[in-house]
């Protein structure tokens, strides 16, 4: 077993390999604490798929305003799990779905929580598996309003992916749910958010460097939350 290590929010585990199908998502309920089990197996069109032994190398960042923790499975080439059914038993989890990703090698997926949480991250081998465990941490009442900047919503589709490849080395981007039901990812339109701030100030000058990259072929705009 290895403990998933966090740095501003990030952290990283697994090893490189290839082939691997996100074939479970399971729900396990332990008093107060949570336990989200991600299994995995070796992609096959067979009946029956051979286990994978080894947990595929993965991504992990944890934001907040909303409760968000998006995952990027690397040499992953199927995802069985991505209608989150488990989920939707969760006291936590207010919402999960997947990512478009031009990388046909990867899958990324979001999971979406109703209130701050603390969290560990585990990985198991042979056969492999992700466990994240999670409980529920006080609310903070009275936030100060914040400023984000966000492109248009689009159905998941390559305008999401073209919009990415724009600003890939941005830090803190991650897309959130504008319509469609949770854990319904087909059916809903997603937008880009690219970054929050503080004051109007911060967002307006960081605004116009994001509106120099995407030009006129995609809407960006600061909203107040």
């Amino acid at each position: 077993m290895k403990e998933v290590s966090f740095e501003d929010g990030k952290g990283s585990g697994g090893e490189i390999t290839d082939n691997v199908n996100i074939r479970t998502i399971t729900l396990e309920k332990d008093e107060h604490v949570e336990h989200i089990h991600i299994g995995f197996t070796q992609r096959s069109d067979a009946s029956t798929q051979k286990p994978q032994l080894v947990a595929p190398y993965f991504n992990v960042s944890v934001q907040e305003q909303p409760y968000t923790m998006s995952f990027t499975m690397h040499g992953v080439r199927a995802f069985d799990a991505r209608d989150f059914s488990a989920l939707q038993k969760s006291d936590l989890v207010e919402d999960a779905y997947w990512v478009m990703t031009h990388d046909d090698s990867a899958w990324r997926f979001v999971i979406v929580f109703s209130a701050p949480v603390h969290y560990q991250i585990r990985e198991y081998a042979d056969p492999a598996e992700v466990v994240v465990s999670i409980l529920q941490l006080p609310v903070e009442e009275g936030n100060d309003p914040f400023y984000t900047i966000r492109t248009d919503a689009y159905p998941l589709g390559h305008e999401l992916g073209n919009m990415e490849e724009r600003v890939y080395e941005e830090e803190g981007i991650r897309y959130l749910r504008e319509s469609g039901d949770p854990f319904n990812t087909e059916e809903s339109s997603f937008y880009m958010e690219l970054g929050t701030y503080e004051t109007i100030e911060e967002a307006e000058a960081k605004l116009a460097s994001f509106q120099t990259i995407f030009e006129h072929d995609f809407p960006v705009f600061i909203e107040e939350k």
